[in-house]
């Protein structure tokens, strides 16, 4: 190929296939070994995350995803539930906006609560054989408590740190 400028009549400016520069989107990527402060700090900025409805979004189609293959695999909520619960608590607390962190420090509790108050209301034979709503409730809550408080220490773990660690 020659590198010469191509052939156009007198008087017609050729047609340029150059962007201008502005317009080109700059494309970082992470120094190989370590991070640097630079990249650090873009990560962990306030601007970076899920917004706290996302969160409350995500997490709850997550949980209620959780619910229906625990149910549809063993007909009642099983540690795999009290896991998978743990596991959304820890990312929901992980990838929210810093400004929302209230969001993911209040979120396990009522999430679960809703769970075990939508069980206990559609499905009561998932925690007890004969009793009202409130008692299958109650004992939903008493059966996995260990989960609960799992899951809701974790997040509140999560939040204390990138309070204490990553301050705006």
């Amino acid at each position: 190929m020659s590198s010469t400028a191509p052939r156009v009549a007198p008087g017609v400016q050729p047609i340029s296939f150059e962007a201008p520069p502005h317009t080109c989107p700059q494309v970082t990527t992470p120094p190989p070994s370590g991070a640097s402060a630079d990249f650090r700090e873009s990560v962990n900025s306030p601007s970076s995350g899920i917004p706290g409805r996302g969160v409350v979004l995500i997490s709850t189609l997550t949980t209620a995803g959780c619910v229906a293959l625990n149910l549809s695999l063993t007909g009642r909520l099983t540690l795999f539930f009290d896991l998978c619960f743990v596991v959304v608590a820890l990312t929901s607390a992980m990838s929210v906006l810093r400004r929302d962190l209230f969001t993911a420090g209040v979120l396990p509790p009522l999430l679960f609560a809703a769970v075990v108050g939508a069980i206990a209301v559609a499905a009561p034979e998932v925690f007890i054989q004969t009793g009202d709503v409130s008692r299958a409730f109650l004992t939903g809550l008493a059966e996995h408590a260990g989960g609960l408080v799992t899951a809701y220490a974790v997040a509140l773990a999560v939040v204390v740190s990138r309070v204490v660690f990553h301050p705006s």
